[in-house]
């Protein structure tokens, strides 16, 4: 599967693999450094299992909506959960090197190991919660999914094309525009300009997601991203974290007008943001995301094909279909799922209640890896 924002990732964001020389003879010798921390690794993963963040209060009840701060079920086999379930996916979460996993069931915090409190650069994730924003556009007129770039007053500081033109909104949310000039935060190769009309193919694409958030800031200049962000989100479901001065930041080229919209969130953050979305846009008794928009956005509008896993794309949401290599590798049919690079994703399992969040180091861990993981606590929950 694609994943993209890996060259934005700002320095202090997220921790990068550590790099060392051991002396061999007088001499630096880096192969025997990594042969040494592979050995290492293997004595680690033999003796020790990612450990609970001990950031939260366990209680035999906790509140179905989190309040001010997310509780701990002191003891999930009382909702049904397997503790040797559970156990096996901790273990199977410390193979993988996981840095933090969390897992709701609905809405109560049953699992979360390792760092869950720290911020973490959020990477392609970034384009599903603009999704989460883009239905007030919609839904108040100032932005229809079948108009034009041309209606709205998109283009590039390199012209569109005539036919780039008639590329729509609707395209722009699901990779399928056509579009492939240089973007900010990518690094995946694109096809040659020219080569497909608007809603031909799905190609994954940061020029048109970066344009999405463009035409989201000109059509409520009132306000930018991440204010609409803080108000219209983070405020309603109290995230815990995010500071809108801080955890929200544009990134420009030269070679592109659209810029990339970056966030530093936590896991424990991303898990209300997971869960608004298990609940169809509610928190408590308050609609925060019209539940239509939510049901239209997560649909799989068009098939990424076999080259991005043969599933399901929606409006900057992935899907796992029938058929597809996710659920081949056990992501149960219907997961919405929002990906990033680093080996981030938040996934929701609509049919099970169930929200996982999961945070990675590096990118080396499959998505088959990955898949499997959430198989194994799928078969740890209440039937």
């Amino acid at each position: 599967m694609t994943t993209d924002d890996a060259s934005a990732r700002p320095p202090d964001a997220a921790p990068r693999p550590a790099r060392g020389w051991i002396a061999l003879d007088g001499q630096s010798n880096e192969v025997a450094m990594r042969w040494t921390s592979l050995v290492l690794a293997a004595f680690v993963f033999a003796g020790c299992v990612l450990g609970d963040d001990g950031a939260y209060q366990r209680t035999s009840a906790p509140h179905e909506t989190p309040g001010a701060h997310w509780e701990l079920v002191a003891d999930p086999s009382t909702r049904g959960w397997s503790p040797a379930g559970l156990e096996a996916a901790r273990r199977q979460a410390s193979a993988l090197g996981s840095s933090a996993v969390m897992v709701l069931d609905d809405g109560r915090l049953v699992a979360a190991w390792g760092d869950t409190t720290g911020r973490w650069y959020v990477a392609s994730v970034r384009k599903s919660l603009l999704s989460l924003l883009y239905g007030e556009l919609v839904r108040s007129g100032r932005v229809s999914l079948d108009a034009t770039l041309e209606s709205v007053g998109l283009d590039e500081d390199t012209p569109l094309t005539p036919a780039e033109r008639r590329a729509t909104v609707r395209q722009l949310l699901t990779s399928t525009s056509g579009i492939y000039l240089p973007a900010a935060a990518s690094d995946t190769p694109l096809p040659p300009r020219g080569s497909h009309q608007p809603g031909e193919t799905f190609t994954y694409n940061n020029w048109g997601f970066n344009a999405a958030g463009t035409l989201f800031d000109e059509r409520d200049p009132s306000v930018d991203l991440y204010e609409a962000f803080d108000a219209r989100l983070a405020t309603p479901l109290g995230l815990e974290d995010f500071v809108r001065a801080r955890d929200g930041r544009y990134e420009r080229i030269a070679a592109s007008r659209h810029a990339a919209y970056h966030f530093d969130l936590t896991a424990r953050d991303l898990a209300r943001l997971g869960l608004l979305v298990s609940r169809q846009g509610r928190w408590g008794e308050t609609e925060v995301v019209e539940a239509s928009w939510l049901s239209e956005s997560t649909a799989p509008h068009v098939s990424t094909g076999p080259r991005e896993g043969s599933m399901g794309y929606g409006f900057m949401w992935w899907v796992c279909t029938e058929g597809s290599d996710l659920a081949a590798a056990g992501m149960p049919v219907g997961t919405v799922f929002a990906n990033g690079n680093l080996n981030q994703f938040v996934a929701v399992i609509p049919g099970r209640k169930l929200v996982v969040v999961h945070r990675g180091p590096t990118g080396d861990v499959s998505w088959a890896q990955k898949a499997a993981l959430v198989r194994s606590l799928v078969e740890a929950a209440p039937r």
